[in-house]
């Protein structure tokens, strides 16, 4: 079913829907893209930021994923409505088993995607291999962390946890040069640095922000490629506030 208004000419127009309204299956038009190629929700996720609770949509177009304001896009399509009641089987034999559904919609018990997870030794957490982002079992449900970024969210199920951490797993690619002390990176709005600490120890540093603030600087690392990737990865995000509150949206890589 496809949800339109009428404009004052008489045109049809993609209903605006509140963020709350949409789920995931329902299609949608990006309002910033180049193309009005229609796009199918994946997921809607909940991400708890300084200011509160904000909604994104994970849209599919084609075999690209994007994370995406609800502000961006519009309905034209509601996606389908299972029936109340299947349809009439006339055997009782070839009914369908409740177990082996149960088994059909179980919750996995392990984070899904590409990303390499490892159980922490307690076994109530997950850690990317790169250390990066976290799940943690806790009594209302999983939490998820980026701890290159500061984010962090609340979903209630593994698989909202992991889906997050997928929708935000690329960085912006940069292009070094190496000095006496490191090796430096820089944007049109962004300078990046990647510090020697010792012989073979790097730490890298984000210098949008003040050498005091939290988000400052990476942990340290013992080799060149991650202290590099966590610039990539800030690199993604934008700067949200000022001073000390000021915190990080992650956006995606952008072509330059």
């Amino acid at each position: 079913m496809v949800a339109q208004t009428s404009s004052a000419g008489g045109d049809r127009a993609p209903k605006r829907t509140p963020a709350a309204f949409l789920r995931p299956g329902d299609m949608v038009r990006v309002l910033t893209a180049p193309v009005a190629a229609p796009c199918v929700i994946v997921a809607v996720i909940y991400e708890h930021r300084l200011h509160g609770v904000f909604v994104l949509y994970r849209i599919a177009a084609g075999t690209v994923e994007l994370l995406i304001d609800p502000a961006n896009v519009v309905l034209i399509g509601e996606a389908a409505t299972a029936p109340a009641h299947g349809p009439m089987c006339e055997c009782g034999d070839d009914a369908a088993d409740p177990a082996a559904e149960a088994v059909a919609t179980a919750e996995p018990t392990e984070p899904e995607g590409t990303i390499e997870w490892a159980r922490t030794s307690g076994g109530t957490a997950w850690v990317s291999s790169d250390g990066r982002f976290q799940i943690a079992a806790e009594k209302e449900g999983f939490v998820a962390q980026d701890l290159w970024c500061g984010a962090r969210l609340k979903p209630a199920i593994l698989t909202s946890a992991s889906a997050w951490c997928e929708a935000r797993k690329e960085g912006q690619p940069l292009k070094w040069k190496e000095d006496r002390s490191g090796y430096s990176a820089n944007l049109p709005n962004a300078r990046f640095r990647v510090n020697r600490v010792g012989a073979d120890r790097f730490q890298a540093v984000d210098c949008r922000f003040s050498y005091t603030h939290r988000l400052h600087q990476s942990p340290i690392f013992d080799s060149l490629e991650p202290a590099q990737r966590w610039c990539e990865v800030r690199a993604a995000c934008q700067v949200e506030g000022e001073g000390a509150t000021a915190t990080l949206h992650y956006v995606g890589p952008i072509p330059f």
